[in-house]
């Protein structure tokens, strides 16, 4: 008996071990710029000679309209104006301007995406001649541009802030230790240049 269980139990861990190799949760499924096959379970190039790239879902390959141009770098369609965003239908890619206020999301960066469009929130406006970027109003004197450049702020706040406040004392952390009472200061926190001041 004893040894009747142990070769059921070694059978056991063999299968269960096989089962979880073959899992679908182990596979990636995000397939950039390539469509995914369901009966292997891979990613796979389209077309690239008939101009076809995948579909947002990755379940197609599609052909650019008209209203697009494929960009044989990315293997993906193309919008020709900057506000314009991507759309598939049921055998194509076509393009579509956003909606006023809005910006394609790869203009905000590398986790953009060309079949979205962001609002683009006020104080900041879209630059028609810059791409459509959306950006602090430069023609107007009540708005400054943060040091990153993302960011848009009232000129009178900025101003009072970089009067009334040394900015190299802004990034300033201070710890006490509480067992010794000492205390530790940080000189230029990156965290808080970051979040605060950028």
């Amino acid at each position: 008996m004893p040894l009747r269980r142990l070769v059921l139990s070694i059978i056991f861990v063999h299968i269960v071990d096989d089962t979880f190799a073959q899992s679908p949760f182990a596979i990636d499924f995000t397939c950039t710029s390539k469509l995914f096959d369901i009966a292997s379970l891979s990613c796979s190039e389209c077309d690239t000679s008939s101009n076809l790239s995948a579909s947002l879902d990755r379940s197609s390959c599609l052909m650019c309209d008209a209203s697009a141009y494929y960009n044989s770098t990315t293997s993906q369609c193309q919008c020709t104006a900057y506000n314009e965003y991507l759309s598939d239908l049921q055998d194509t890619k076509i393009c579509s301007q956003c909606p006023a206020q809005h910006t394609v999301s790869t203009l905000h960066g590398v986790d953009g995406d060309s079949y979205v469009c962001k609002l683009c929130e006020a104080p900041k406006i879209i630059n028609a001649t810059a791409n459509y970027e959306c950006v602090c109003p430069s023609s107007s004197s009540s708005y400054v541009t943060t040091r990153s450049g993302d960011g848009c702020v009232a000129a009178d706040n900025a101003s009072y802030i970089a009067t009334n406040y040394g900015l190299s004392n802004a990034v300033q952390v201070t710890f006490k230790n509480i067992d010794t009472s000492d205390i530790v200061t940080i000189a230029n926190s990156a965290l808080f240049d970051h979040y605060f001041l950028d």
